[in-house]
């Protein structure tokens, strides 16, 4: 095992891999194979292990990079500033000692304790980002001469790469949908200023902008969610709500907190049926479905082409609404190079 050695810091390199690592750190442990077992058990090995010396360090490294959960002995005594250095960096605490060398079952609790203390710590930190990069712009819109719209591009595009940086997958799938609109357009026919179109295209980009305080057992799980994962995931809708009460997001609220309502008025969080739900998450509503069903998503079958118009058709009036459908289906069936990049099965549109 190649041990680096950094200032204050010994790192063992014992990760599965290099994507979406939980950071932990372990400061005054005495015992190395605890590290070790702790190490090897969260999430199948899918962490960094950091042994710490010196707490300063933690306060210089970036929100991303910091650990997610400090784990020391319950005896540890910290000084005044090590406690306010935890306390600034909202670093987790979890405290162990050697008896989960030889308690199965208290090692298990223990282990899921502290993945449980990751996630939430993973959740502060990009909350925490978040908000920086908000008033980082948002103090630059004071400045009457800048324009609101720039400022509100280089906003989502902040939060692109914090979404690409979580998850591959979403920021794919964020950048297909907004791509859809475009084939949307082609079917309508009462047809959309450009001003209208940009403004659409902006929030199918951010509609899904929840994600990134969605825990990654629940956002990267391969398998199909049970119903507890299913209610968690369901909270990305409003997670970040807070993000479109600032001044430059304040018009894409209520489209990206509805985009999960059904026409028939079954859906989340608020219940809308029909002509309640705002129009754009209408439509965000049907082009996200589309991309979730021919995309990459490995708990979902991809389907062909004709299944899913077939779908969407099925579900319109009630899922859908079944204008957006129609002009969706229609758009779909103009542009032949879109249809070549499914399996048609044979079957015309």
């Amino acid at each position: 095992m190649e041990i680096i050695k950094v200032t204050n810091l010994i790192m063992d390199d014992i990760c599965k891999n290099k994507n979406d690592l939980y950071e932990v750190a372990f400061y005054d442990i005495k015992n190395f194979e605890i590290e070790k077992i702790i190490s090897l058990n969260i999430e199948q090995k899918n962490c960094n292990k950091y042994r710490i010396n010196d707490l300063k360090w933690i306060k210089k490294q970036e929100i991303l990079r910091r650990p997610d959960i400090l784990i020391m002995r319950p005896s540890t005594k910290l000084t005044e500033e090590e406690q306010k250095i935890l306390i600034e960096t909202n670093i987790k605490i979890y405290y162990v000692n050697e008896d989960i060398l030889t308690n199965e079952e208290l090692l298990k609790e223990t282990i899921n304790d502290i993945e449980r203390l990751i996630y939430k710590s993973k959740t502060l930190k990009y909350f925490e980002i978040e908000k920086q990069i908000i008033k980082e712009l948002e103090d630059k819109y004071t400045d009457k001469k800048i324009d609101k719209e720039i400022l509100t591009n280089k906003l989502i595009d902040e939060f692109l790469k914090i979404l690409k940086e979580k998850d591959e997958i979403t920021y794919e799938h964020v950048k297909n949908v907004s791509s859809y609109v475009d084939i949307y357009l082609d079917g309508l026919e009462e047809k959309m200023s450009e001003e209208e179109i940009s403004f659409l295209k902006k929030a199918a980009l951010i509609h899904d902008i929840g994600k990134l305080v969605i825990p990654n057992q629940i956002l990267k799980k391969e398998s199909k969610l049970d119903q507890n994962e299913y209610h968690g995931i369901k909270k990305h809708v409003s997670e970040n709500a807070y993000l479109f009460n600032s001044k430059l997001m304040s018009d894409y609220k209520e489209i990206v907190l509805s985009h999960h309502e059904r026409y028939d008025g079954k859906g989340y969080p608020n219940g809308l049926k029909k002509d309640e739900i705002p129009y754009y998450s209408r439509i965000i509503a049907v082009l996200d479905t589309f991309d979730a069903l021919t995309g990459n998503r490995k708990y979902v079958k991809k389907k062909s082409l004709y299944e899913v118009l077939n779908i969407l058709t099925e579900n319109a009036g009630t899922q859908f609404d079944p204008k957006v459908v129609e002009s969706f289906i229609k758009g779909i069936a103009k542009n032949p190079d879109f249809q070549k990049q499914f399996n048609l099965g044979g079957k015309n549109i």
